[in-house]
């Protein structure tokens, strides 16, 4: 019976610890790209970055089905400048992503393949003395990935390749507004 209290009383006291740490949840969007994310500081100068998004790259194919991509980040504080209205960070990470979307090598007829990759994340934050969050960031991607194409008699060969589309899109800013907590 002590050893189950002092589990409860220490499981207890971890959440007390996890949830006393800064978060923040919000949205963000880039030029082919938008979705959710929630950030977490595990340390006064370190957090990470917990991503959802839907991929629109492929629209240039048939414009009816789009990707989904989950990605974790993270980052450090680069350096912080303490404002008189709020705080501004520069902040970069790398991380890793997966998902199933457009890609750079033989897919199927929807144009999608599934991938992982990783990348880097790179940008600065502002956030106001109510909470309100802005913030602007690079988050290139490099990784593997796996099409699917058929042959002519109808079955499936599976393309591995090089997913390197998203290094370009990466350079591509992604904005968002969060809410810090």
């Amino acid at each position: 019976m002590k050893k189950f209290l002092a589990f409860i009383s220490f499981a207890l006291l971890s959440c007390a610890a996890a949830l006393a740490q800064p978060r923040a949840v919000g949205g963000y969007a880039g030029f082919l790209n938008q979705g959710v994310y929630y950030q977490h500081f595990t340390k006064e100068n370190q957090f990470v970055n917990i991503t959802v998004s839907n991929d629109l790259t492929n629209f240039t194919s048939n414009g009816e089905t789009f990707g989904l991509m989950i990605g974790a980040d993270y980052n450090f504080i680069i350096t912080s400048f303490p404002k008189s209205k709020g705080s501004f960070n520069l902040t970069g990470g790398p991380g890793l992503y997966i998902g199933h979307g457009a890609a750079t090598v033989p897919r199927d007829r929807d144009g999608l393949a599934s991938f992982v990759s990783i990348g880097g994340n790179f940008g600065f934050d502002f956030t106001f003395d109510c909470h309100v969050q802005l913030f602007a960031r690079l988050a290139p991607k490099v990784g593997i990935c796996i099409g699917v194409t058929k042959d002519e008699e109808g079955n499936k060969i599976y393309t591995p390749g090089l997913e390197y589309g998203r290094i370009l899109y990466g350079f591509i800013p992604e904005f968002g507004v969060a809410y810090s907590f």
